[in-house]
């Protein structure tokens, strides 16, 4: 038997920044101070909201990481 996950109760599921960054695919310096800790719901508004913050740091994160891989 499975159980199925209340959406609401995952949505308040507190993250830690790092875990945070890691969701939106930036870096953890990018990540704006909220006053209050992230959760799960926070990143998924984000992610649906798609706000121009999010779009330039996901870009410098992902020139970062091809950077990286070249030198």
């Amino acid at each position: 038997m499975t159980t199925k996950r209340n959406r609401n109760a995952s949505a308040a599921t507190p993250l830690k920044r790092a875990a945070a960054a890691a969701r939106l695919n930036i870096a953890v310096g990018d990540l704006p101070e909220l006053g209050c800790g992230w959760t799960v719901g926070e990143v998924l508004r984000l992610r649906r909201e798609r706000p121009d913050w999010l779009i330039d740091a996901r870009r410098r994160f992902t020139r970062a990481e091809i950077g990286a891989r070249w030198r």
